[in-house]
């Protein structure tokens, strides 16, 4: 497969004039690690307004896949994940293994693209962070709860949490892979899935998991 380019119009918040730019609807990053780059850039997301010339940040519908390491994630408006999730069903319903992941932010976009690029399970990187907030937590109590973030350094293959304090600074916590392995254990007992793995999944399936245990 390639890369789909699709021609979209926007209202430049500086001069007021509609523009168009080139949007890339879907991205195929099967061993392409320029564009990979770009993306976790925020690059794909940003044109300068042909008539002001001011930089803009464009947030649309994409999706960015790999057919070698067999995930597909969906930067979606609200308003089409309906409409995502029906189609990975049918695709999935006719046989494509395909991993299907569907978010509405940019920065969780980002984040499940780097999570499959380094082979790690979304899943579990995503129940791992209440693990590894709630021990944070003990050791410094000034911290947004709603803000952990896992990064993948590849230039030096290493991996983190990012943590960010109430002073609007970023605390870099490293990734221990004995959490990852307990965690994933733990995922063992949950069947669930769903094409939608963030805060409000994991502590479903994590409450739905601990209560198998213990019965």
């Amino acid at each position: 497969m390639t890369d789909t380019i699709v021609k979209m119009h926007y209202i430049c918040p500086h001069c007021g004039k509609t523009t168009v730019f080139d949007g890339l609807a879907e991205a195929d990053l099967t061993d392409n690690p320029d564009l990979y780059a770009r993306i976790m850039r925020g690059e794909t997301f940003r044109d300068t307004c042909a008539f002001c010339g001011t930089e803009n940040k464009i947030i649309y519908d994409m999706r960015a896949f790999s057919t070698r390491k067999h995930y597909s994630v969906q930067l979606s408006a609200p308003k089409h994940r309906d409409l995502y999730a029906r189609k990975f069903t049918m695709m999935m319903n006719g046989g494509d293994r395909t991993v299907f992941r569907i978010t509405s932010s940019l920065n969780a976009f980002k984040e499940k693209i780097s999570i499959f690029e380094a082979g790690r399970d979304d899943r579990v990187i995503e129940a791992a962070k209440r693990i590894v907030m709630e021990e944070a937590l003990k050791l410094e109590k000034d911290l947004r709860q709603d803000f952990i973030r896992w990064f993948h350094d590849a230039r030096n293959d290493r991996e983190y949490w990012l943590l960010l304090g109430n002073d609007g600074k970023l605390r870099r916590i490293p990734f221990d892979p004995a959490v990852y392995a307990e965690t994933k254990e733990i995922l063992l007992w949950s069947e669930e899935e769903s094409f939608f793995i963030d805060a409000e999944w994991s502590e479903r399936v994590m409450a739905l998991a601990s209560g198998r245990r213990r019965a």
